[in-house]
């Protein structure tokens, strides 16, 4: 057991191995006003967002699993750079997970993700089927975790919109402004609905922060 990382040495094994940390990414997506934050914005955000309960890192590489943890003071802020650590599902599914920034026209794109092939080694992911709720239940299971981190990023540094899914992140924000109706992977300020003229629907935060997908009580098992 790696006591001083809080993860075994199965996972740290898992996270050393560089096939799985290939093909597509589930992610989390949170898209900020790029002019709102400046580096020292960047870097508490980044901090922040390694802080929670959910995630433990960072790295630089895969290869440095079993290695100390890196002080978050040394998280790097520019944009592409990859952070490495891990990520608790549940009580007893801890897989391998990321960030990065990415700045997106006037966007700048936190993105905690998971690879795919992480989230096969304990989910039936079905490749044949779309990679949502109504293809592969087991999404839900994922998007709780990611909302619940999300919400509180949203708490500390209010975001435009949220977006939860396989390459959440690849779709441009203005396409994403026009699914709020229907789409069951964001995170919507309510103020957005408001604007937008749509009425909300999904899980409401305290902060009135509107996952769209959540249904109360429903709940999956591996």
């Amino acid at each position: 057991m790696q006591e001083k990382l809080g993860i075994s040495d199965t996972v740290v094994a898992i996270c050393q191995d560089r096939e799985n940390w290939q093909g597509s990414y589930y992610e989390l997506g949170m898209a900020f006003a790029q002019d709102l934050l400046d580096q020292q914005a960047r870097l508490h955000l980044l901090q922040y967002l390694w802080q929670d309960s959910h995630l433990l890192g960072v790295l630089k590489a895969p290869n440095e699993f079993g290695q100390p943890w890196q002080s978050l003071g040394a998280v790097e802020t520019t944009s592409g750079y990859h952070s490495y650590g891990c990520i608790r599902l549940d009580d007893t599914c801890t897989i391998g997970c990321g960030t990065f920034l990415s700045q997106v026209e006037e966007q700048l794109w936190l993105v905690l993700y998971i690879p795919l092939a992480m989230l096969g080694l304990v989910y039936a992911v079905d490749y044949d089927q779309p990679v949502t709720h109504e293809g592969n239940l087991w999404t839900f299971e994922v998007d709780k975790v990611l909302a619940s981190i999300g919400r509180r990023i949203y708490h500390e540094i209010p975001f435009t919109l949220g977006v939860m899914g396989e390459e959440a992140s690849a779709s441009l924000l203005e396409r994403l402004m026009k699914k709020l109706a229907r789409d069951s992977g964001l995170l919507v300020p309510e103020l957005l609905f408001r604007r937008m003229g749509i009425t909300p629907h999904g899980v409401r935060s305290l902060e009135g922060l509107w996952w769209t997908g959540g249904k109360e009580g429903k709940e999956y098992h591996r």
